[in-house]
């Protein structure tokens, strides 16, 4: 199922970032702290697959 391959590649971005996140669903992403700015456009940048 994609869902759950999606779920589980925004988890390992998130991982690697050491962001650290109550839940993880389709289109929403429940991060525990405030991102920067820089952290923000980071997390975009690793969010787009080619």
């Amino acid at each position: 199922m994609v869902s759950i391959r999606c779920k589980m590649a925004v988890k390992a971005v998130l991982d690697s970032m050491g962001l650290h996140y109550r839940s993880v669903e389709l289109g929403e992403i429940d991060i525990k702290e405030d991102l920067t700015d820089h952290q923000m456009d980071i997390l975009r940048k690793r969010l787009i697959f080619p």
